[in-house]
This record gives structure tokens, C-alpha cells and sequence, in this order.
């Protein structure tokens, strides 16, 4: 018999080491499609390796910071390429706002963290090789992509599967089988050649990071909340202790009728009655004070855990701060990483997560500083600011014109002095008004409380107001008669809604493996994540790892669900200007950071999958159907969804 188990027990870490061979072999593989496309990547017109405007606007912040040693990006702007003659650096996501010598310039509107550490990647690039980007743009910028994207990429995909290949679930009450094999390789195909995030890690861009740093998260997470099973440095048959040291040698068999009496009920999957620490069989009013003990530390704390690694606990705060840093709508799913810190060890949450937060959030705010001299990113500045005069015309003026610029120079003596022009700006009964000599802007809008139209008598009253609408400029893109395509917006948030999640955007149809996250999210949030009715014990018999915090899954499950519906609930919620599908691009990026987490969601699902040959089917048209939206899209990221392009073939896409 003990023959027999030791060599059920080898095939069975054969058939583990196969499995994890493979799901790396597939990381590799993924690793080197990347590196490939990246070492050929070129635009449209072929004269650099920037993409689209998103990217050339990071690429701009890039260069400025190492070659002229500032965040204004005026010189890229006007680099034109040699041979054409066109501004091959030119973008529509820029700002433009009063530096600090005073005078205008023209700023990248991304946050700057992200572009200032890649801009030491350059350096150093352009330290070993005496070339820049400008001179150079191919061979730096290529350069530039593997060192900065491949890391990340591989960060990303290494988090994931281990994730995928440490989960082990149980599928029925005898154990029949677990989650892993088939599953594991399955999902880590998925996560290679299924998800839209791979194109993205051909250019610049903020959702690769933000992913990366979410599947991070969810990693560190993972492993916080590891089941009682064997720890590195542990024997086989011994139980761990509170503080991490072994207990004398226990049989599976003979651990199912006792448990430690430093440990939780529900540590290590132990099943059977408590005892009290002299042996004797509890009474019934102790059970129950145990019970209600039981479930308290449950709700509030994943108590019969040892306490948490400092160094787990830092890089998980660091990683979801930094998600928020690259996709603000991050910040709702930081808070409940928080939650679960705080209650998988509120010492460690307070000590180490916190500090890893906080330390991403002072570069954050930093470098805008450094950039902008607020701490206010650059896509909050979209209105103006407070009143600081206001007058009335000299003359009579129609509703439609504006002040004239004496009007606005007296009124405005205390503030400025010097020439000045008054122009229309993006904003109806607005208008710009430019103090050359200082570079100065000041808002004028027509009043709205003095009668009718803003008319007094034969007057009209404006008022003057600080600048703050860095979006509005000389040529600026964003506005109403410049913007073309999607970035007009969708005026029906039902029709937004819809191609979001299933039209010619849709989060389904253009990556159906999501199907199974929504399946698997019913499964953890129901039973746990086990797609039978095996119970705790049975699967730490079987192979599994029992849990000594039961709510963990379902809590982290729910979280994800919470934060998901969060997310598109606030993108449709958004006006007209916003509603774009996140421009031109090949799926609905702002929600690619939920990339691992959905990922990891649909871990269950696939656990009952693979269980039937016409399951394993159904996931295999899935990944299929995802793979196609893939590859369609490494050409380049900033163009539109295959499904788009397609209905815009056959007219079906209103101009």
C-alpha cells in the first residue's frame, strides 16, 4: 500500500512538472513574440517607431527630460523628419499652461511618474551607445521598448501563472480531480495569447503597467493568504505552528481528529471536534463561545494565519498604488486591497502597506510637481478658476461678440499690464484673454445673472476669472469642431454601454474568454471557487491547500465583481466628450488593468471545464475567438478593434 501511494505520489509530481514546464514554456513563447514585434515595430509612415499620439506624447516627456532637461515638450513638438518633412513627434494629448521662467509651454497631458522612469531607462541607453532619440530613433527608441516593456510584461505574466498553477481546487466530494493540468495550461495560454494587453506592450503606454502592477497585488495577496499546507523548510505530515514553526509529525489521518491547540478551527483544513489545550472534550457552551469566535474572526481578521511578511505586505501597497498611478479608476480596487491587508494582519496593513502606498503616492505627486508646479494631475485642469474681476462694455455688444481688449486690460490693472488680445476659446461665451508681455491668460465669460443674455441696459457684463483650461489652446484638438470619429462621443450612454461590453468594443466580444470569468465569479462568490461539493478536509487530503481563512476567495471575488461593475458603471456615466471608447485603440483599454483579475476569476469555471470533453471544447472556441482579437491587433495598439473596422467596411459605422 505505502508502495502504491509513493508511486501515485511521484506520477502525480511528474504530472505537476510537466504542467508547469509547459505554462512556462508558453511565458517564454509569449516573451518572445513581444521582444520579435518590438525589434521590427515602426509607424504608418515609417519614420519612427511611435505608434500613435498617446505614446508620441510619452515618448516627448521621454526626450525632453534627458536631452534638454525639462518636462515641456515645445522642441519635440517641431522635430520634423528629414526626409518628409512632417512633425513626426507631433500629438493631440499635450497641455499647454505657464511655466516657471513664465511663459507658455506645451506639456505632455499623461502623469508625468510613469514617463520620468522611463526617462532613466533612456539615460542609460543613451549613455552606453552616445545616441539619442532624435538622432537615432529606431535603434533607441527599440531599445528603449525591450528594456522598459519585456521586464514588465514578464512581471506580469510570471504573477499570473503562479497564481494559476498554486490554486488547487477540488471538483467533487471524492476528489476526483483539481483544478491544474489541463486548467492551468489552458489559462496560462489564455493570459500569453488571449488578453489585449499583450499589444499594448509594443509602445508606450500606462495599462501594461497598471496591469502589472495589479497582477503583483494579486500575487502578494495570494501568498498572504497561503493555506496551512507544507512551508518551505517543513517535513511532510508536520502542521505549522502560529509562529511559523513545525509541530511534531502528523498524519493526515490522525490530523482530521485533532488539531493544534495554537491554531484556528479552521487552520490548515483540519476538520473534526476542537479540544482545549489539556485534551478534554469542550462543553457545549464552549463550543459555542468557540463558534461564535470562530465566525467573528472570520468576518473581522484571517486570524489563524501566522503574521504577515513585512515584505509581502510593503510590495503589495507599492503595487496597488502604483496600478492607481497608471488608471485612477485603480483607486477603487486599492481600497479594497486595503481592506484585505488590514484584515489579514491590521499591524502589517498599517506598517508595511500603508508605507508602500504612500511611498508610490509621493512620487506620483512629486514628479506632477516637478512637471506642472501643482499637485494636481494635468487632466484636472479642464475649467477655469475663481473670479477676480468683472466689468461692463464701454459700447453696446450683439449677444455673440466679445469684450473688447481696453475693456479687459482696465479691469484687469491690479493683475497685469501690457498688450493685450482677447480670443475665442473651446468654451461658447468664453473667451482667452493673452497679456503678451507677461504670457499671461485670463478667462472671460459673459455674465449669467445680469438680465437676459447677460445684458444691462445698453451694456454687458463679463467676468474675469484665473485660467485653469490647460486644454485650451491656439489648435487645440479638444474641441467640438475639431474632434472626428469616436472621440466625438457616443450621445446614447445605452449604445455606450452596449459596445462596451459586447459591440464593436465589447469587453466580450472581442475577448469571449471573459465569459468564463463571469461563470467563475459566481463559483467563488457561491461555493468558494470548488466546483463540487468537496469539502475543506477533503481537499487538503487530496492534494489541495486547506484554508485557514474560508472568506478570503469569496471576499476577494466579490471585491473584484464590486470594482468591475464600479469601473464601467462610472465610464458610461461619463459626458459626451469622454464617452470614446478610449479613442482610437484596439479594445476598451481603460479597463485592461482588471486584465489578472479577471484572469483569475475564471480559475473555477475552468476547474469544471475541463472535467468533460465538450467543456474543454468550450474553452478552447473561447481562447480561439480571443487569440483572433490579438493578433489582429499587434500591428498596433492605437487603431480600432478588428470589429469595428469591419461594420466600418460595410458602412454600418455613422461618420
Amino acid at each position: 500500500m505505502q508502495s502504491a501511494d509513493a508511486d501515485a505520489g511521484g506520477a502525480e509530481m511528474e504530472r505537476s512538472g510537466a504542467t508547469q514546464g509547459i505554462c512556462w514554456l508558453l511565458v517564454g513563447v509569449g516573451l518572445a513574440m513581444v521582444a520579435a514585434r518590438i525589434a521590427v515595430v515602426r509607424s504608418a509612415t515609417g519614420e519612427v517607431p511611435f505608434l500613435g499620439a498617446n505614446d508620441r506624447s510619452r515618448w516627448a516627456t521621454v526626450s525632453a527630460l534627458v536631452d534638454d532637461g525639462t518636462y515641456a515638450i515645445d522642441r519635440q513638438l517641431e522635430i520634423r523628419d528629414a526626409g518628409t518633412g512632417r512633425r513626426t513627434w507631433q500629438t493631440i494629448d499635450l497641455v499647454r499652461h505657464r511655466g516657471r521662467d513664465g511663459r507658455q509651454h506645451y506639456y505632455s497631458s499623461k502623469p508625468p511618474l510613469l514617463p520620468t522612469m522611463i526617462a532613466g531607462v533612456y539615460a542609460a541607453v543613451r549613455g552606453a551607445t552616445g545616441s539619442t532619440l532624435e538622432e537615432r530613433p529606431f535603434f533607441v527608441g527599440r531599445w528603449v521598448l525591450a528594456l522598459v516593456n519585456l521586464p514588465m510584461l514578464a512581471v506580469l505574466y510570471g504573477c499570473v501563472v503562479s497564481v494559476i498553477l498554486r490554486c488547487r481546487l477540488g471538483v467533487s466530494r471524492c476528489g476526483t480531480g483539481h483544478f491544474g493540468g489541463w486548467g492551468a495550461v489552458f489559462l496560462t495560454a489564455g493570459t500569453v495569447f488571449g488578453t489585449l494587453v499583450t499589444p499594448f506592450a509594443i509602445t508606450l503606454n500606462n495599462h501594461l503597467p497598471a496591469a502589472m502592477a495589479t497582477a503583483v497585488a494579486l500575487w502578494c495577496f495570494v501568498n498572504l493568504h497561503r493555506r496551512g499546507g507544507l512551508e518551505r523548510g517543513q517535513s511532510p505530515g508536520t502542521l505549522p505552528r502560529q509562529g511559523g514553526g513545525p509541530e511534531k509529525a502528523v498524519t493526515p489521518s490522525v490530523a482530521k481528529g485533532r488539531q493544534s491547540p495554537e491554531m484556528s478551527p479552521h487552520q490548515g483544513g483540519v476538520s473534526g471536534r476542537a479540544v482545549t489545550p489539556s485534551g478534554a472534550t469542550p462543553s457545549g457552551a464552549e463550543r459555542g463561545l468557540s463558534s461564535w469566535g470562530t465566525l467573528w474572526e472570520s468576518l473581522l481578521g484571517a486570524r489563524g494565519l501566522p503574521r504577515a511578511g513585512w515584505g509581502w505586505m510593503f510590495l503589495a501597497g507599492a503595487a496597488a498604488a502604483f496600478a492607481v498611478a497608471n488608471e485612477l479608476p485603480a483607486l477603487s480596487m486599492a481600497a479594497v486591497w486595503s481592506v484585505m491587508a488590514l484584515r489579514r494582519d491590521w499591524i502589517r496593513g498599517l506598517t508595511a502597506f500603508a508605507p508602500g502606498a504612500l511611498l508610490v503616492a509621493v512620487a506620483f505627486f512629486g514628479t506632477n510637481w516637478l512637471a506642472h508646479a501643482t499637485w494636481r494631475p494635468a487632466y484636472a485642469h479642464r475649467t477655469v478658476g475663481a473670479p477676480v474681476a468683472s466689468f461692463e462694455a464701454t459700447t453696446a455688444a450683439s449677444p455673440s461678440s466679445g469684450p473688447r481688449p481696453a475693456d479687459v486690460r482696465r479691469a484687469l490693472t491690479a493683475f497685469a499690464e501690457g498688450p493685450v488680445t482677447v480670443e475665442p476659446s473651446r468654451t461658447p461665451d468664453r473667451w482667452r484673454a493673452h497679456f503678451r508681455d507677461t504670457d499671461q491668460l485670463w478667462a472671460i465669460e459673459r455674465a449669467a445673472d445680469v438680465n437676459a443674455g447677460g445684458r444691462s441696459g445698453g451694456a454687458t457684463r463679463f467676468v474675469i476669472r484665473e485660467w485653469d483650461d490647460w486644454y485650451d489652446y491656439p489648435g487645440s484638438y479638444w474641441t467640438a469642431e475639431n474632434l472626428t470619429g469616436v472621440d466625438r462621443g457616443e450621445p446614447s450612454r445605452v449604445v455606450y454601454a452596449f459596445h462596451m461590453l459586447g459591440g464593436h468594443h465589447g469587453v466580450f466580444s472581442l475577448t469571449p474568454l471573459w465569459l468564463l470569468s463571469l461563470v467563475g465569479s459566481v463559483l467563488w462568490l457561491v461555493r468558494g471557487g470548488r466546483t463540487g461539493r468537496a469539502t475543506e478536509a477533503a481537499e487538503s487530503e487530496e492534494g489541495g491547500e486547506a484554508e485557514p481563512d474560508p472568506l478570503f476567495r469569496r471576499l476577494l471575488a466579490a471585491g473584484i465583481v464590486a470594482v468591475t461593475l464600479v469601473c464601467m458603471a462610472f465610464y458610461v456615466a461619463r459626458p459626451l466628450i469622454d464617452r470614446n471608447y478610449g479613442g482610437v485603440s484596439v479594445a476598451f483599454r481603460w479597463l485592461l488593468w482588471l486584465v489578472p483579475l479577471w484572469l483569475w476569476l475564471a480559475i473555477p469555471a475552468v476547474a469544471a471545464m475541463q472535467r468533460s470533453r465538450w467543456g474543454r471544447a468550450v474553452c478552447g472556441v473561447l481562447l480561439i475567438g480571443s487569440t483572433f482579437s490579438v493578433f489582429a491587433a499587434l500591428e498596433n495598439p492605437w487603431s480600432h478593434p478588428w470589429i469595428y473596422r469591419y461594420l466600418d467596411y460595410l458602412g454600418w459605422i455613422a461618420d
